[in-house]
């Protein structure tokens, strides 16, 4: 969400229960702004907030040049000062994965995260690796079975890594922008397109008009083929109508008396992503505990 339509874009949201206050809005605007000239960003945005128990992470970001593979996000705790947010590492990503309690507010918290797996991640990699050295077998040719019963291992996650994780993961799966707000030029480079004018009534009403804003997961030649007037420089990236559950289940749409389109992630409550038909006014945020749900399969059967 662009910093200076956080004001106007929250008062769309309102009526999704997303909203900050005033003060808040004033503040983040304002420290964004130097932020944004402190790091020669050509553009800065709000990303959301992540609800802790003793304390808040407000979730900033800015680009040089490249929108999708330049971003550098920063988190504050009081929306004034800003602290660069680490890119994640792997092995973070599963222990955040099983990591079901909420965010306590102190990024140099270290949080004990305990795997009950049969197999955890660790383990089947220690084990693959020991596996290509030596290959144990009796003198029948069966393996043995392991009869030994699972144990529950112990890791310990920094908060501030399951906060970078938790964005990251966010960004993959929720984080939307509608056709034609990105642009890829010649050069490669990907860049808000300034000729952006916004969606039809046609156009909004449907799933494939809006893409996950990523670095594309699939080929460009299949992201061309969900639509006839399929434009590489405008349809490079990966629609939201292939999410599982198929046909866009976990995406809820709706259109207020305003004309404006509400897309909601079920996999993460808070995701909010707005656009105003036919117009360039669109924003997304995220305002949650960070905690994925997990039931949405259950839920829409």
């Amino acid at each position: 969400m662009d910093i200076s339509q956080l004001p106007r874009s929250l008062q769309v949201l309102v009526h999704s229960g997303i909203t900050l206050s005033t003060e808040m809005c004033s503040i983040l605007k304002a420290s964004l702004t130097i932020l944004q000239k402190e790091n020669r960003f050509k553009r800065t945005y709000f990303w959301g907030q992540i609800l802790g128990i003793d304390a808040d992470y407000y979730i900033a970001y800015g680009y040089e040049n490249d929108i999708l593979q330049e971003r550098i996000f920063y988190y504050s705790l009081n929306g004034e000062d800003w602290l660069r947010l680490q890119k994640p590492k792997k092995p973070n990503f599963y222990l955040t994965s099983i990591s079901s309690t909420r965010f306590q507010g102190d990024p140099s918290l270290r949080l004990p995260i305990f795997d009950d797996a049969p197999t955890s991640f660790f383990s089947q990699n220690a084990e693959r690796g020991a596996g290509d050295q030596q290959k144990q077998v009796n003198s029948n040719n069966i393996e043995p079975v392991d009869m030994s019963l699972p144990t529950t291992e112990c890791y310990e996650l920094k908060e501030e890594d399951r906060l970078a994780c938790t964005v990251q993961q966010i960004n993959q799966e929720a984080c939307v922008i509608p056709r034609g707000a990105l642009i890829k030029r010649i050069n490669c480079r990907v860049v808000p397109n300034e000729a952006f004018k916004g969606l039809d009534w046609d156009e909004a009403t449907r799933l494939q008009s809006y893409f996950h804003f990523r670095v594309p997961l699939q080929k460009w030649d299949k992201n061309l083929t969900y639509r006839r007037d399929g434009d590489y420089s405008l349809d490079f990236m990966d629609p939201i109508c292939i999410d599982v559950p198929s046909e866009g289940e976990c995406w809820s749409l709706r259109i207020n008396a305003a004309n404006i389109i509400i897309l909601q992630n079920a996999y993460w409550p808070g995701l909010t992503f707005y656009h105003k038909i036919k117009t360039s006014d669109f924003g997304c945020i995220y305002i949650g505990s960070g905690i994925k749900n997990l039931d949405v399969p259950f839920m829409l059967q």
